[in-house]
């Protein structure tokens, strides 16, 4: 006899059927944890974004912070200085305080407009200790000196200057301790690697010095019995350096490298190149007339002479090369104007 227990049946298709009903949420619960993971991920980068996006923010505004005041500083110095008297009185409440040099550079005219800008190297020294410069520094000690190199825009009409706006392009600031020490060994008669390693920085910094046109930093190397003599002429001094200077950097700027440095005992021997490009005409250069747009190369080998710390003695033999040709016809224009090259003072006019 069989016997049928549908009840037991019954129960095992329920079970099953139950069993297999929960499948589908569970897919779903597993899809539903996965995709909040995502989003949960999604999330936390996003967040870290903003987190940077709102540091960036923080840096930005912090270093702008100082632009803005300098801006605002401009703006009350603008708004002050209106009229002739205004600006005298501005400078002659400056020149008070400290002595002030201005090197010009390139020089572009812009007639159509009324413009001409100017680049210039504004150099500030402190007559007296705490001397103040309108509002925007003091100077801690007498000596101190501040170099400003920017450009200046002129607006110009009927022959007159109307307004002048300035853009200060960065500034260096010495003390006068600094200013004012030997910047070389003072014993270099014995040329140990240590000298050697010391003299050789020096030079290059000096170098650099040479190429911002910083002349306050430049005759700080050489010292009181200074002399410069070239095949061309000679120069006493450092008021005559300068005065030279001064006067060439009107016409050019200049860019010199070094190409070899040799130390020896109170001496250094350099070998150099420069680079030199005209900015203005130059008919009565010592060494020969220079034509705005022309550029030159300048080459050789320079001498000094180390004495207490400093420069005493530099003697120059380098050579300016002629502009490169134009037009096709060097060979008749060199010809004619003697075909040889130039020798300069230390590398640069």
């Amino acid at each position: 006899m069989i016997t049928i227990n549908l009840l037991a049946s019954e129960r095992r298709r329920g079970a099953a059927i139950t069993a297999g009903g929960n499948v589908p949420w569970l897919v779903a619960a597993v899809v539903l944890v996965g995709i909040l993971a995502a989003w949960s991920a999604v999330l936390i980068h996003r967040t870290a974004q903003l987190q940077a996006s709102i540091a960036d923010v923080v840096r930005q505004e912090t270093a702008l912070r100082p632009v803005a005041q300098q801006v605002q500083q401009l703006q009350q110095t603008a708004t002050y200085l209106q009229g002739r008297q205004a600006v005298l009185d501005f400078y002659h409440r400056v020149w008070a305080d400290v002595d002030e040099e201005v090197v010009p550079g390139k020089i572009a005219i812009d007639n159509e407009n009324g413009i001409m800008m100017v680049e210039i190297t504004t150099r500030l020294r402190a007559k007296h200790d705490n001397a103040k410069l309108g509002a925007f520094r003091v100077f801690a000690h007498q000596g101190d000196l501040l170099v400003v190199p920017g450009v200046i825009a002129y607006g110009l009409a009927d022959g007159l200057i109307t307004t002048i706006a300035g853009i200060d392009t960065g500034e260096s600031y010495r003390p006068a301790s600094k200013a004012h020490a030997a910047p070389f060994p003072n014993d270099t008669a014995v040329v140990t690697p240590e000298v050697k390693a010391q003299v050789e920085k020096a030079y290059r910094e000096y170098v650099t010095c040479f190429n911002q046109k910083d002349l306050d930093c430049i005759t700080n190397y050489f010292g009181k019995d200074f002399v410069f003599k070239g095949p061309i002429w000679t120069l006493h001094g450092i008021p005559e350096f300068k005065a030279f200077y001064i006067n060439a950097w009107r016409h050019f700027n200049e860019h010199l490298t070094i190409k070899s440095i040799e130390v020896r005992p109170n001496q250094i021997i350099v070998d150099v190149y420069n680079q030199l490009s005209v900015s203005n005409d130059f008919p009565d250069f010592a060494a020969g007339p220079l034509k705005k747009g022309d550029n030159h190369l300048v080459t050789g080998p320079i001498v000094y002479t180390l004495k207490n710390g400093r420069v005493s003695h530099i003697e120059s033999e380098t050579r300016l090369s002629p502009p490169p040709c134009v037009t096709g016809n060097c060979a008749s224009k060199r010809a004619g104007s003697g075909s040889h090259d130039l020798i300069l003072k230390e590398g640069n006019g």
